[in-house]
């Protein structure tokens, strides 16, 4: 739940810095982006990740290497998403991007650390 707080907070903090303009409109919304979609964003991949890391620990020798590099390169892969927002400002796209890094690293840090070190 780290991860849903400090991006609720980041798009907070941009939306206030003017990073964040209410006039650009989200595909899929049908207006301009809220706290809700952002949470809501910031739980799916959690969910998602968890599960995928429970049945790596279940049926690997090396979990948290496995879901790092694959944590990676799903991380780096949505860097592209804010880029295909119709009219993105640029610098909108940039906050975006830094709270997929956000999610990506508080998910993969706290999974990785959750399990004890095998014998």
């Amino acid at each position: 739940m780290v991860t849903v707080v400090v991006n609720v907070a980041l798009f907070f903090a941009f939306s206030a810095a003017g990073l964040i303009p209410d006039s650009v409109v989200i595909p899929n919304a049908g207006g301009p982006l809220t706290a809700t979609p952002v949470a809501i964003s910031s739980t799916i991949p959690l969910v998602i990740a968890t599960l995928l890391f429970m049945v790596l620990v279940r049926f690997t020798r090396r979990p948290a290497l496995i879901f790092t590099m694959v944590a990676g390169v799903v991380a780096l892969a949505s860097l592209a998403g804010p880029f295909s927002i119709p009219n993105v400002p640029f610098g909108m796209a940039i906050a975006l991007n830094v709270m997929h890094v956000v999610a990506a690293g508080t998910i993969t840090w706290f999974l990785t650390r959750s399990i004890p070190a095998r014998s």
